[in-house]
């Protein structure tokens, strides 16, 4: 299939509202897979990158920060469309086929069994027609399914997080990925959170909560000068 088609990408986002929306196999938006922060050779205060390994499932401990960051791989498949007038000129607008997105949906489930609330978070972000692996480092985790799992955590929990981003074509209509279902194993090592004034130990890399995968939890006191309290490293 060559890149110059003659009908614009408005009538195909039209027909796959008409159809009922996007939803996993038939929508351009396509998120791959998720990539983990790359850990092994990173230093503290320095920016990470991905790794080009796929991750599998996630672990966090309730007793630190709570929050969970990763990178979803997203594809584009949109075709360019290419529109001539009837006398060869180019009709085309620059930049109307790309998607922009606005929030991240994500809903839950667990096992044990505990009742979550669906949630957007706000998520900006833009792909170009026929892009490939681009990375979007994004929270799983939204406030009211933290504080549902602190409020209700009694033993180790399988969070099943669902997630799709939702957004529109710069021509209109709206659009999202395909829904992607990430696994995160949930612990909780301490009931007591760090309270202010003290502090939790900047344990974990490429600026993410401690708690996250296999991160160390430590609460410091003011005027530790410890080097987990103060660096992160042993």
């Amino acid at each position: 299939m060559t890149k110059t088609m003659t009908r614009t990408i408005g009538v195909l986002a039209t027909a796959m509202l008409l159809t009922g929306g996007c939803v996993s196999g038939n929508t351009p938006i396509r998120v791959a897979e998720i990539f983990p922060y790359d850990t092994t050779n990173a230093k503290a205060g320095e920016a990470c990158k991905t790794s080009i390994i796929a991750q599998a499932e996630g672990f966090l401990d309730l007793a630190g920060s709570g929050s969970y960051i990763t990178n979803a791989s997203l594809d584009d498949e949109m075709i360019s469309t290419n529109i001539k007038s009837n006398r060869g000129i180019d009709l085309n607008q620059e930049g109307s086929s790309d998607y922009v997105n606005e929030t991240v949906h994500l809903t839950y489930t667990s096992t044990p069994k505990i009742t979550f609330e669906q949630e957007n978070l706000p998520y900006a972000g833009v792909l170009k027609p026929d892009s490939r692996g681009s990375m979007w480092a994004f929270e799983m985790i939204g406030p009211k399914a933290l504080q549902k799992l602190r409020d209700n955590f009694s033993e180790q929990t399988t969070l099943l997080v669902t997630f799709e981003f939702r957004g529109h074509l710069t021509s209109g209509g709206a659009m999202s990925s395909n829904p992607f279902t990430f696994p995160i194993i949930v612990t909780q090592s301490s009931t007591t959170l760090c309270e202010a004034p003290a502090s939790l130990a900047p344990t974990a890399l490429c600026g993410l909560g401690p708690g996250q995968d296999g991160s160390t939890v430590l609460c410091c006191q003011p005027g530790d000068t410890s080097n987990l309290c103060t660096t992160g490293a042993p």
